[in-house]
C-alpha cells in the first residue's frame, strides 16, 4: 500500500459535482496503491434497489457491460453484504453464485483484480451505499493484505459517503445529541486506530467502560457502527 488513510488530513466538505467525486476516487486510487475504487449510492431496500448512482475508477467499457448484461439487482453480492454487519470479501460472493463468479472472470479482462472488499453503508437517515476497494495481489498475499487494510478502508468508505450523499440525496440531517467528554475521548482514540483495550489503558478505564461510552456515542449520533460514528464526529468537528 502506498499510504494510510488519515481522516484528519482530509477535506470534509461535501462534493458539489459528480466530477469531483470521480476525481477524488482517481487520486485516492493512486495514493493508496489499489487497483480500483467504486461507490454505489442506492435507494430502496435490499433486493429492491432503485435509481442507483455509480461512480468508480473501473474501465468505462466494463461499467457499460456490467449495466447492460449484469444488472446490479442480480448481483447477489449486494444482498449478501446488507444481510450482516461486516464487509464482504469478494471471494464470498463468488463462492455463492456461479453468475457472479463468471462475471468476475470477465472483469479481469478489463484490468479488475479478483480480490476486493465491499463495505455496505446505511447512514443515520437510512440511505444506503456500497463502497468497494479492488486490490492488486496474489491469492497467497490476499489474507494478510485484507487483514491489514480492512479497517482503514472502512473509514474511507464512510468518509466518502459523508461527502457524496448530499449530491445524490440532498437534505438537512437531523441534529445529533451532544456527546459527553468520555464519549468524545473514546471516539478520538478509535479514530487514531486504538482498540478498546488500548483506549482503556490510555484513559485509565476498564475495557467494559470504553465499550459503554462507545455504544452511547454510536446511539447519540444515530450511527450504525463505531466507524461511522467516528466519521460523523470528525465531519462535525467534535473531535480533532
Amino acid at each position: 500500500m502506498s499510504a494510510k488513510f488519515d481522516p484528519y488530513d482530509e477535506d470534509w466538505q461535501p462534493f458539489v459535482t459528480q466530477a469531483g467525486c470521480e476525481d477524488y476516487l482517481k487520486c485516492a486510487r493512486e495514493r493508496f496503491g489499489v487497483l480500483n475504487l467504486s461507490y454505489w449510492h442506492l435507494e430502496g431496500t435490499p433486493g429492491h434497489w432503485e435509481r442507483p448512482h455509480w461512480i468508480s475508477t473501473y474501465d468505462r467499457a466494463y461499467m457499460a457491460l456490467y449495466q447492460e448484461h449484469f444488472h446490479f439487482q442480480g448481483d447477489s453480492g449486494f444482498n449478501l453484504a446488507f444481510r450482516r454487519p461486516i464487509p464482504l470479501d469478494w471471494n464470498e460472493a463468488r463462492a455463492g453464485d456461479d453468475d457472479v463468479s463468471e462475471f468476475h472472470h470477465v472483469a479481469e479482462d478489463f484490468g479488475i483484480g479478483p480480490h476486493g472488499i465491499s463495505y455496505p453503508i446505511v447512514d443515520s437517515r437510512g440511505r444506503a451505499a456500497m463502497f468497494s476497494v479492488n486490490f492488486d495481489c496474489t491469492d497467497g498475499e490476499w489474507p494478510e493484505l485484507r487483514r491489514n487494510n480492512i479497517g482503514q478502508f472502512g473509514l474511507l468508505a464512510h468518509f466518502f459517503h459523508e461527502r457524496a450523499r448530499a449530491l445524490f440525496a440532498p437534505g438537512v440531517c437531523r441534529p445529533h445529541k451532544p456527546l459527553s467528554v468520555r464519549e468524545l475521548e473514546t471516539l478520538k482514540w478509535a479514530a487514531a486506530g486504538k482498540t478498546s483495550w488500548e483506549t482503556a489503558a490510555i484513559l485509565g478505564l476498564s475495557e467494559r467502560s470504553v465499550r459503554f461510552y462507545t455504544e452511547n456515542a454510536i446511539n447519540k449520533l444515530a450511527a450504525r457502527s463505531k466507524t461511522q460514528a467516528v466519521a460523523i464526529a470528525i465531519k462535525g468537528a467534535m473531535i480533532n
